[in-house]
C-alpha cells in the first residue's frame, strides 16, 4: 500500500470518529448544496466592473482598533473591482478585490443574497486589500463594532447595505458584460518592497519558509527584508474577438502579493486605499493605452490622441489581492500619502514587468472551485483536538504591530504577554486586560466572529486558497503545502499555490504554533488558539481532495455543512449607531453663500507645487462619493469648454494622453476635506497636488477651473478660472484648511 493510501485511509478513519464527537454548537439551517463536479478545459468569458464604495466623511476607519479616528475627508477613492468568470458550462465565479480593511461575513452573506440569481455564495470570493483607511461599522460581533473598535464605534445597517448594494451592482454589471477572453499566469518575485515586522517569531519556525526565488546578493538585504514571501503572481486577462480569438487588448489583471499595505499611521483621518490602491491605478493607467492601441474601434484624433467609442469597453481593471501578509510590512519611513504613492508605484513597476505580449495565452482553461463554511468555536481537527471554545485576544495585541504601535498601550498597566502557568486551549496567551476584556469588548459569548468560510479556486495551473484571516508567511506556506500535496497526487504538471485573503469573513491573524507560543502581536491576535493554522490548512486540504474527485464530505464533522453549501446564519452586531451621513433635505438650495471661498497656491515640498480650493457647500451627507456610474466628484476642467482635462504629459516632443482618465479625484492627486460648520453650510477644501509632468502640461493648457459636482439638488460649485502659474500664495488659515495641519 502506498504512503498516500495509508494517509488517505487514516484520514477517512479519523473523520468518521469525529463525526460522532464533533457536533456543531448550534443548529444549522442549510440551503440547497451546489453540485461540485470536476471541470474540464472549456472556452472562457470574463466580465469586469469597478464600483465606488467610498462613504462620506464622518465614519471611523477600521484596523487600528481604539486608535482608529473619525475621518474628515479622503485622499483616494475606495473601489471594489469585480471579475466574473464564466465557462461554456457551469456556474459563474466572481472574485472581488475591495479597497477595504476586511470583509465581514455579514457583508459576504448580504452580497450573496442580492446576486443569488447570478451565482451562489459558494462561487463568490470577496477579498479586502486591508487598507487601514477604509470604513468601519459593517462587521458582525461586538468586538468589531464596540467600544474598542474605533474612536466612533457602532454598527450601522446603512453602511452594510451601501457596501453590499454597490458590490452586488458591480457583479450584475460584470455578468451582463461577459465577453470572450483568454488568460495567462505570470509567476515571479518582487524583493526590496517588504520586510518582516516580527522576525523573532518568523525564525522560530522549523523548517523555514523557502521562497520561490532568492534576492540578488548585491542588494544586501537585511534579515527582515529577506524573511518575507516575495511571490508576485499576476493573472492577465485579454478580451478576444468571437470565433477567431484575436486579442483586442487587456481586459484586466488580478495581482497577488503579500504586503500589509499600511504606510499611513493611525493618526490619518482621510479615507484612502493606501499602497494597493495606488498600484491598481498605476497599472490600469499602463494597460489602457495597450488596450486602446490594439482595439480597431479606437482611432487617433486630429491631435494624435486615441479616441474610443465606449469608454467602459476600454478601461482594464487591476485588482490587488493580499496573500500571506500577516507579518509582512512595506518598507516605509515617514508614513505620508506621498510615501504611500511612491511605494505603490514601485509595486506597480514590479508587477508590470510580468507583461510579455508574446507570451502564450490560453483560451481553453479549467476553472473550478470548492467552498466550505464552518463555525469556529470548539471546531474539531482531524487528529482529535479542537479550536478554543471562544475567541480571545492576548495581552500583546494591545501593543499594536511593531510598525504601528498602539498609542493606547501606555494607558494600561504593564503585564506579561505570556502566562507560563496557564493551561487549556489558549495557553500560553496572557489575556489582554484580564477580566476587563469581556467588559470592554463585549460580554456576549460570540463577541468575536464565529462563522467563516473557506474557498479553493483552481484557474489553469494555479490554486487559490481564500481564507478569512491574515496568515503569516509560514502559516500561509503551510496551507499551500497541504493543497499542493493533494493536487500533485493527480496532477504531475507544474502548478502554483497561493493564499488569498482576508476573504469573505475576518478573524484577524493566524500564526503557526511556534509563533503562537511566543505571543508576539500576531500570535496574541490569533483568536481561537495555537491550532488555528492547522485547522485552516485542514479545511483547504479537504477542499483540495474534493477538487481531485474524492468524496471529501466524509471528513467533515457531523453537524457542519457539506462542501459548496451555504448556511443561513443570524449575526450578532454591536449596538446600532447611525454613522453613515444621510443626504441633506430641501434646504440645500438655501445655503447662504454656497460657492467658491478661496483659491491659492501652496508650496508643500521643494519640487512640488499644490493648489488649494475652499468652498461653502452642504453637509457630508450630500457628498455622493459612492455612485454607480463611478463619476468623479472633484475634477479639473477647461475654463473655455467646461470639459474635463485629460491626464497628459509631454514626453520629448510628443504629448501623450490617457485615452480614458481625466485629472480628477479618481486618481491620487486630490485630498478633499470637510473642515467645519459655517452658518447653515460647511466649509470644504481640496488640495490638488499634480505631478511634475502634469504641472508642466497644465502650464500650457490655458485657463482652467476646479469643479465640484453637485447632486440632483444642486448645481456644481466652480472655482474662478485661473492659470496655474499665476495664483497667489495661500494665507495661513487657508493652508490649514487644505492640509489639515
Amino acid at each position: 500500500m502506498s504512503i498516500n493510501s495509508i494517509f488517505q485511509n487514516a484520514f477517512y478513519g479519523v473523520g468518521s470518529l469525529l463525526a460522532v464527537a464533533c457536533a456543531s454548537p448550534r443548529p444549522l439551517l442549510l440551503t440547497a448544496p451546489v453540485s461540485h463536479e470536476r471541470r474540464v478545459p472549456e472556452e472562457l468569458t470574463v466580465g469586469v466592473a469597478r464600483v465606488d464604495v467610498t462613504p462620506p466623511p464622518g465614519v471611523s476607519t477600521f484596523g487600528h482598533a481604539p486608535d482608529a479616528l473619525v475621518t474628515d475627508g479622503y485622499w483616494s477613492r475606495l473601489y471594489c473591482r469585480v471579475f466574473v468568470f464564466k465557462q461554456t458550462t457551469g456556474l459563474p465565479l466572481a472574485i472581488v478585490p475591495c479597497d477595504l480593511s476586511a470583509i465581514s461575513a455579514a457583508l459576504h452573506h448580504r452580497v450573496s443574497e442580492k446576486v443569488k440569481e447570478i451565482l451562489p455564495r459558494s462561487r463568490l470570493m470577496i477579498t479586502a486589500t486591508h487598507t487601514h483607511a477604509g470604513p468601519a461599522h459593517y462587521f458582525e460581533s461586538e468586538a468589531y463594532g464596540g467600544a474598542a473598535s474605533s474612536r466612533l464605534p457602532g454598527f450601522d445597517e446603512a453602511m452594510l447595505e451601501m457596501l453590499a448594494g454597490r458590490i452586488a451592482e458591480g457583479i450584475e454589471r460584470a455578468h451582463n458584460r461577459l465577453r470572450p477572453a483568454r488568460i495567462r499566469w505570470a509567476h515571479q518575485s518582487a524583493w526590496k518592497l517588504t520586510r518582516n515586522r516580527s522576525l523573532i517569531a518568523y525564525l522560530s519556525n522549523s523548517p523555514r519558509f523557502e521562497p520561490r526565488s532568492h534576492p540578488d546578493p548585491r542588494d544586501k538585504l537585511s534579515d527582515e527584508e529577506r524573511a518575507v514571501d516575495p511571490a508576485l503572481d499576476v493573472l492577465q486577462i485579454e478580451e478576444t474577438t468571437p470565433g477567431n480569438k484575436r486579442s483586442v487588448g487587456p481586459l484586466g489583471w488580478l495581482v497577488f502579493y503579500a504586503m500589509h499595505p499600511t504606510v499611513l499611521p493611525s493618526s490619518n483621518r482621510l479615507l484612502g486605499a493606501d499602497i494597493f490602491g495606488v498600484a491598481s491605478r498605476n497599472l490600469e493607467a499602463r494597460l489602457r493605452p495597450l488596450r486602446a492601441c490594439q482595439d480597431p474601434r479606437c482611432s487617433p484624433s486630429p491631435k494624435g490622441q486615441l479616441q474610443c467609442p465606449n469608454l467602459a469597453d476600454f478601461d482594464p481593471l487591476v485588482g490587488l489581492v493580499n496573500t500571506n501578509e500577516g507579518d509582512v510590512s512595506p518598507i516605509w519611513s515617514v508614513g505620508t500619502t506621498e510615501e504611500a504613492i511612491a511605494v505603490g508605484n514601485k509595486l506597480a513597476d514590479s508587477a508590470f514587468t510580468s507583461y510579455q505580449p508574446a507570451a502564450p495565452m490560453h483560451d481553453q482553461v479549467v476553472i473550478e472551485s470548492r467552498y466550505l463554511e464552518a463555525d469556529l468555536p470548539g471546531a474539531c481537527l482531524l487528529h482529535g483536538s479542537s479550536l478554543c471554545a471562544k475567541g480571545e485576544l492576548g495581552n500583546a495585541t494591545g501593543h499594536g504591530g511593531s510598525d504601528h504601535l498602539a498609542t493606547t498601550d501606555a494607558l494600561f498597566p504593564k503585564q506579561p504577554d505570556r502566562d507560563p502557568e496557564r493551561d487549556g486551549c489558549q495557553a500560553p496567551k496572557a489575556k489582554m486586560l484580564g477580566s476587563f476584556q469581556d467588559a470592554i469588548l463585549g460580554r456576549s459569548p460570540d463577541r468575536y466572529p464565529e462563522h467563516v468560510s473557506f474557498g479553493l479556486v483552481h484557474i489553469d495551473d494555479t490554486w487559490l486558497s481564500f481564507v478569512p484571516a491574515e496568515l503569516t508567511v509560514h502559516a500561509g506556506s503551510a496551507v499551500n503545502r497541504r493543497v499542493e500535496q493533494v493536487v500533485l497526487t493527480k496532477n504531475k504538471s507544474p502548478s502554483h499555490f497561493i493564499v488569498a485573503g482576508p476573504a469573505n469573513a475576518y478573524i484577524q491573524y493566524v500564526t503557526t504554533r511556534p509563533e503562537y507560543n511566543l505571543q508576539f502581536y500576531e500570535g496574541a491576535s490569533t483568536l481561537y488558539g495555537s491550532q488555528s493554522s492547522e485547522y485552516i490548512a485542514e479545511r483547504l486540504e479537504i477542499l483540495a481532495r474534493s477538487m481531485i474527485g474524492q468524496d471529501a464530505d466524509k471528513w467533515i464533522a457531523k453537524g457542519q455543512p457539506p462542501i459548496d453549501t451555504a448556511v443561513n446564519v443570524s449575526f450578532d452586531f454591536a449596538p446600532a449607531r447611525a454613522r453613515l451621513a444621510t443626504p441633506d433635505g430641501p434646504e440645500l438650495r438655501k445655503i447662504v453663500g454656497r460657492g467658491a471661498v478661496d483659491l491659492c497656491k501652496l508650496q508643500l515640498s521643494l519640487d512640488r507645487q499644490s493648489i488649494c480650493f475652499n468652498w461653502r457647500d452642504g453637509s457630508p451627507g450630500r457628498v455622493t462619493l459612492s455612485n454607480p456610474d463611478n463619476e468623479p466628484w472633484v475634477e479639473l476642467v477647461s475654463a473655455e469648454s467646461g470639459q474635463p482635462l485629460p491626464i497628459c504629459a509631454h514626453k520629448g516632443q510628443t504629448l501623450e494622453c490617457d485615452p480614458i482618465a481625466n485629472i480628477d479625484d479618481q486618481g491620487v492627486d486630490f485630498q478633499t476635506r470637510v473642515r467645519r460648520r459655517d452658518g447653515n453650510g460647511y466649509i470644504w477644501s481640496t488640495l490638488f497636488r499634480p505631478s511634475e509632468l502634469e504641472w508642466n502640461y497644465l502650464k500650457q493648457a490655458g485657463k482652467v477651473r476646479i469643479r465640484v459636482r453637485g447632486d440632483s439638488k444642486a448645481e456644481p460649485v466652480q472655482s474662478p478660472q485661473f492659470l496655474v502659474d499665476e495664483l497667489p500664495a495661500c494665507p495661513d488659515s487657508t493652508a490649514v484648511d487644505c492640509t489639515g495641519r
